[in-house]
């Protein structure tokens, strides 16, 4: 059953459809973090382009992602300019950043935390520094990596993903 994403701040409302679609794609994924990545790298806007090569809505990254930012849909529009697409393949690196944590040994929900600051600071140097940390210390180590305005990127996307689904939830 899809969420009520009307309720969203209007700029991620517009992108219901891909919300939705990413749901169905993963049904037993916490779609608030995702949702919350999207706020934080953009803040909603699917046609986005960053000074850090980053584009569209999840900020896809040149220079890591080249072959998926240069695929072509259908209609002769790049996949990045399209909020489903991007939106899911944002969802793509982030649920396959968690599933690479837990093998590395972090149980769910510092897996969880890895994969938010690995979405933003490369999940190889998150592994590398929160080794042997849970909880608020993960996060915090972890935090050290990633963009640090206006407060650091993992707590203020695990933040925002939490008033995100109370919203969702209500």
């Amino acid at each position: 059953m899809s969420l009520p994403y009307e309720k969203l701040e209007p700029r991620l409302a517009q992108h219901a459809t891909a919300f939705a679609v990413a749901e169905l794609v993963y049904p037993s994924l916490d779609i608030s973090i995702p949702i919350a990545i999207a706020w934080r790298e953009s803040r909603g806007n699917a046609l986005a382009i960053s000074d850090d090569a980053g584009f569209g809505l999840m900020q896809i990254t040149r220079g890591f992602h080249d072959s998926w930012l240069a695929a072509i849909a259908a209609d002769g529009e790049p996949l990045w300019r399209k909020p489903v697409d991007n939106f899911l393949e944002g969802v793509r690196l982030f649920v396959h950043n968690r599933v690479l944590a837990e093998a590395h040994g972090f149980a769910f929900y510092d897996a969880v935390i890895c994969a938010v600051a690995g979405y933003n600071a490369s999940l190889a140097r998150v592994l590398g520094h929160g080794h042997g940390l849970t909880g608020n210390a993960l996060l915090a180590a972890a935090d050290c990596l990633t963009t640090q305005k206006p407060i650091p990127y993992a707590r203020d996307v695990l933040d925002t993903a939490a008033k995100f689904r109370a919203t969702l939830h209500a």
